[in-house]
């Protein structure tokens, strides 16, 4: 178990790693892309435990975690931002949709969101007015680490 869960973490370091189309072919996942698939697995295996992927993979993961706090359109809009590179537009759509829907955030996540907008250049831009909760909804916090 220790080598699938290293091969794990080292998939989420570098989503390019596995080949083409094999992670979609054998595990045929619907969470978007492979890296919110991974992101999902992770969580789903080893909860809350970070597992330290770097700032571009967490972009690139983009909705996830927030998917199921934003509506559709806004989901929608976000992934296609990261999945084109814009990252300051998924990270300006995804905090403007999880305003609109005043979705709580954890403070883990709060803290993602920040390291998020600073990786891009865009430290200045406030996170404050989210509403946050003390434990989060239950939901994967992404690791703040580089």
């Amino acid at each position: 178990m220790r080598v699938f869960k290293s091969e794990l973490r080292q998939a989420l370091r570098d989503p390019s790693q596995p080949p083409g189309d094999e992670l979609s072919w054998e595990a045929q996942y619907e969470n978007g892309s492979g890296v919110a698939f991974l992101r999902w697995l992770w969580y789903e295996l080893y909860g809350d435990e970070p597992f330290e992927a770097s700032a571009i993979t967490r972009l690139k993961a983009l909705p996830e975690p927030f998917a199921e706090r934003l509506d559709s359109g806004a989901s929608h809009n976000v992934y296609e931002a990261a999945c084109a590179g814009e990252w300051d537009n998924a990270l300006e759509m995804l905090l403007a949709g999880l305003a609109e829907s005043s979705a709580p955030v954890s403070p883990a996540e709060h803290d993602e969101l920040i390291t998020l907008l600073s990786a891009i250049g865009r430290a200045d831009r406030a996170v404050t007015a989210l509403p946050r909760t003390a434990a989060g909804p239950a939901r994967p916090s992404l690791s703040t680490g580089a």
